[in-house]
């Protein structure tokens, strides 16, 4: 089966791609569905544009609705392969295999978890791997924030802005820069815990998070946020791009990978604001480039 345009990835960026490359009349197909995306482990998403509070799934199957008979659905990419100087052969978990001369790699990143007892459960349920997406659920409450990195002073910052307390947890005996503590010091309501590991996770009958850590003390927390940073999901597509430690690296800092490939959203790197509304924009900007290039080559879109 050939295609225009192959979409690797259904979250929120590789919707919004795919949804532009059909505005454009050209045959797209879909690989992966929206329980895929990590957007669908969120209880609710308060601030996309336009709509109202849902879950996260309930976003992505919102975005799955504005897709019409241009797009067709495949099973998850186990397999993609450049045939020639003009074309790849991509392969669904079904055994089905696609061809087409564009692939736009939309496989998103995959939050850093410990590996405790308790996490995958707690997950979306008194676990967030997001504090920009989950900080709603902070306010008023005493969280922990686990990491020592950027990634948890940003968090460990906005959250202080949203809740009573911020604890910051860390391995080591400070955070990597120390004028970050410096600056979550002086918002008053910020402490931290130094050399400090949590070793596992449980839900309480009143909904708290109860904690372990390492030294045998437990704490209860109102959320849980891991800050520990991010994988690009790139499973079969790795051999492909170019990557460094946050992703594929685009050939002009922005989509084009070189040879008919592009990516859109988190997985670029770069992209720094992991929302669901920059994954839109990303993969509509995306989609917007491949059908710029294409029709510099010739094709009628």
């Amino acid at each position: 089966m050939t295609k225009d345009v192959v979409v690797v990835g259904a979250g929120i960026s590789g919707m919004s791609c795919a949804m532009y490359l059909e505005q454009a009349g050209l045959d797209v197909g879909v690989m992966g569905g929206p329980e895929g995306s990590q957007l669908a482990n969120a209880p609710v998403v308060r601030n996309y544009p336009g709509l109202p509070p849902m879950s996260g799934y309930e976003l992505l199957e919102e975005f799955k609705s504005r897709l019409g008979d241009g797009v067709s659905w495949h099973e998850e990419c186990i397999s993609c392969n450049r045939v020639d100087e003009g074309s790849y052969s991509i392969e669904d978990g079904n055994g089905r295999k696609l061809s087409s001369r564009v692939v736009v790699i939309a496989t998103g990143r995959r939050p850093r978890l410990l590996g405790i007892p308790g996490e995958r459960e707690l997950l979306g349920n008194g676990l967030s791997t997001c504090a920009y997406c989950d900080g709603a659920f902070a306010e008023g409450g005493n969280v922990l924030v686990v990491g020592g990195g950027r990634v948890a002073f940003d968090s460990a910052l906005y959250l202080s802005g949203l809740a009573h307390h911020v604890m910051v947890v860390m391995r080591g005996t400070g955070m990597r820069d120390s004028t970050w503590e410096d600056t979550l010091y002086r918002r008053g309501n910020v402490a931290f815990g130094r050399q400090s590991v949590p070793t596992s996770l449980s839900r309480t009958e009143d909904g708290k998070t109860c904690v372990s850590f390492d030294n045998r003390q437990a704490a209860m927390y109102d959320v849980v946020f891991y800050a520990i940073g991010s994988d690009a999901s790139l499973g079969p597509l790795a051999d492909l791009v170019e990557v460094d430690s946050d992703g594929i690296v685009a050939l002009d800092g922005g989509c084009q990978c070189g040879n008919g490939l592009y990516a859109c959203g988190s997985v670029l790197s770069g992209f720094k604001v992991n929302q669901a509304v920059t994954a839109a924009a990303s993969g509509a900007a995306c989609a917007c480039q491949v059908v710029s290039d294409l029709r510099a080559s010739g094709t009628s879109c």
